[in-house]
């Protein structure tokens, strides 16, 4: 697990693919769901899908959609000067904060890499990596723990080809996240719906089955 490079994502199935000019390959279109900060009166970390179009992902590589889950996002944010147009942000905190996912993957020529699997098993291994001073009102304790959970949404697209997670994590001592190190279970998740608070009162462990 240790020498693994990944990246976790949640991966609706592709909803429309587009070819591209003057090359074999397709785009396609992916949704995964992230930890978003929105500044909505109470702290807190929100979880919601964000679209992405690109040609990375294979539209058959299901479990590779777990590494949007930390990749910038651009969203619509209207709070500006008088007379200035709305302007995009990035709002993953999980990206805002560093955190990393990899997964092994493989060449697939001719189209992108391909996630490699253990049985029905996803490893993913994520870096985090403290970020000082932390400018959010959202606790950081609450973005780890949201962006795992998002991770774990985003494999649940690929069921019943992937059915566990297996999380390694890498971090420095104060983070304490060695709690998190292990083995999920798919089977009890739901694909997302809408947009829903992060609860630190649920922690992961009890949101699914943990080997």
């Amino acid at each position: 697990m240790k020498s693994l490079k990944i990246v976790s994502w949640l991966l609706v199935p592709a909803l429309v693919a587009v070819p591209r000019v003057g090359n074999a390959d397709w785009e396609y279109i992916y949704q995964a769901a992230q930890p978003l900060l929105v500044r909505g009166g109470e702290s807190g970390v929100w979880i919601a899908s964000v679209p992405y179009v690109g040609y990375d992902l294979d539209a058959y590589d299901s479990p590779s959609v777990v590494l949007l889950t930390v990749a910038p996002n651009l969203l619509h944010w209207d709070k500006r000067p008088a007379g200035q147009p709305p302007q995009p942000e990035n709002r993953n905190l999980a990206s805002l904060a560093g955190i990393r996912f990899a997964i092994a993957r493989v060449e697939n020529p001719p189209g992108p890499k391909r996630a490699v699997l253990r049985g029905d098993t996803l490893g993913v291994a994520v870096d985090v990596q403290a970020v000082s001073p932390w400018p959010f009102d959202e606790p950081l304790d609450q973005v780890i723990p949201a962006t795992l959970w998002c991770g774990l949404l985003n494999a649940r697209q690929a069921w019943p080809k992937v059915r566990f997670v297996d999380y390694e994590i890498t971090a420095i001592p104060s983070l304490n996240l060695t709690r998190y190190n292990g083995v999920y279970s798919l089977a009890g998740i739901q694909p997302l719906g809408a947009a829903e608070r992060w609860r630190s009162s649920k922690p992961l462990t009890d949101r699914c089955i943990r080997k």
